[in-house]
């Protein structure tokens, strides 16, 4: 029976305890390992750590002369190391609760993890908006043509909206599908300036033409519901 009382805290002992106290005592500060899932990652840190710990004491161990390697000697020698880097830990602040200093808490960044990956996308996008960009200007130079003009014009409006978009991951919820919408149409509106630029008059370039207008409508009417939630 006692042997069974004893298996947790000798588990706990070798594989989770002196990998969490390290841990602690590394980075005492909330939200310092990880913005989000702190205490997982230091839980599952601890473990793996304490693993390492672990075998890197046995090994220290048998290799002292006349130290026999006893299940004694070794728990004695994992609870020394354990609690010399709990009192590191607790001098540095990690342990508020037992009644020692706190550490300050570092801040997280500045966006959520999922509009990070939002942001880096949009970066991307915009490093090849700007070399295609740059590229049809210089085409341009040598060249009148209607459709480089057009794509040109085209590339501004996709440019200026991922620079918008980047701005539009640190505002309101309410604000931001506003501007998402008005983005869309943006782009629908640029589509269909391109077809009617490379069109000719027919009935399809009046329809385009219509289309266009209505787009453009909308637009203006949803900039006017975003300075009223602005304002």
């Amino acid at each position: 029976m006692l042997e069974h009382l004893l298996l947790v805290p000798t588990l706990l002992l070798l594989f989770f305890i002196p990998g969490y106290t390290l841990i602690q005592a590394m980075f005492p500060c909330r939200n310092e390992v990880d913005s989000e899932d702190d205490l997982v990652i230091r839980i599952s840190l601890g473990v793996m750590l304490s693993i390492v710990l672990s075998g890197s004491l046995l090994s220290l161990l048998a290799l002292q002369p006349g130290r026999p390697m006893t299940a004694a000697n070794i728990a004695a020698l994992l609870a020394a190391v354990s609690a010399l880097l709990f009192l590191v830990g607790y001098l540095r602040g990690a342990y508020p609760w037992l009644g020692g200093p706190e550490a300050p808490a570092v801040a997280g960044p500045a966006l959520p993890r999922e509009d990070q990956v939002l942001r880096d996308e949009f970066e991307a996008k915009l490093k090849v908006t700007e070399r295609d960009l740059a590229k049809v200007q210089k085409a341009a130079l040598s060249s009148s043509s209607s459709k480089l003009q057009a794509r040109i014009k085209l590339l501004k409006v996709e440019r200026d909206l991922l620079l918008r978009e980047m701005e539009l991951l640190e505002t309101p919820e309410e604000l931001r599908k506003l501007h998402e919408r008005a983005q869309v149409l943006v782009r629908r509106w640029g589509r269909i300036d391109k077809a009617l630029a490379d069109s000719r008059p027919s009935p399809r370039r009046e329809h385009l033409s219509r289309k266009r207008t209505e787009v453009e409508a909308e637009i203006n009417a949803l900039h006017q519901r975003i300075r009223e939630v602005e304002g």
